[in-house]
């Protein structure tokens, strides 16, 4: 059910290692498989809130994947796999907010970020690749592109 309350901060430190939001990533997976519009669109939601009550999500209320999200079928397929995944009777509640905050993590900034970070490693890795270091040192080689795969 959308819900129009601008209140309410994320959970506090969302991220990889937090259970809800572990739980989070699994059920928009699971979605994935048969509503992968919906899960794509679930990746830009703000987590709220995740208990055995209810499901409470944050999105811009103008953008796309808010429109596809507050869709009947829509909460209805959100509900119906947060139920099964959690094994409890959540009401799935969408509320308006501004994603874009610097604190709001989202599944979507999330893998963001830890593309990044492998790109960032890989970079690293190959620098202190022995043969590379020698081509760097003794032909002058750059390294200019490296492609993480995915």
């Amino acid at each position: 059910q959308p819900e129009a309350d601008g209140a309410g901060a994320p959970v506090a430190a969302l991220a990889q290692g937090n259970p809800e939001f572990s739980s989070w990533r699994a059920i928009v997976q699971r979605l994935a498989q048969s509503a992968p519009q919906l899960a794509a669109s679930l990746e830009h939601a703000v987590l709220l809130e995740m208990g055995p009550a209810r499901v409470r999500l944050g999105f811009e209320p103008a953008g796309l994947p808010y429109r596809v999200v507050s869709e009947p079928s829509a909460l209805e397929a959100i509900t119906r796999t947060a139920r099964e995944y959690l094994g409890a009777s959540q009401t799935v509640v969408l509320t308006e907010t501004h994603a874009q905050a610097p604190e709001a993590v989202t599944l979507a900034s999330l893998g963001r970020k830890e593309r990044e970070e492998a790109s960032r490693a890989a970079h690293e890795r190959a620098r202190a690749h022995p043969r590379v270091r020698d081509a760097i040192e003794l032909l002058g080689a750059q390294i200019k592109y490296i492609r993480v795969p995915e």
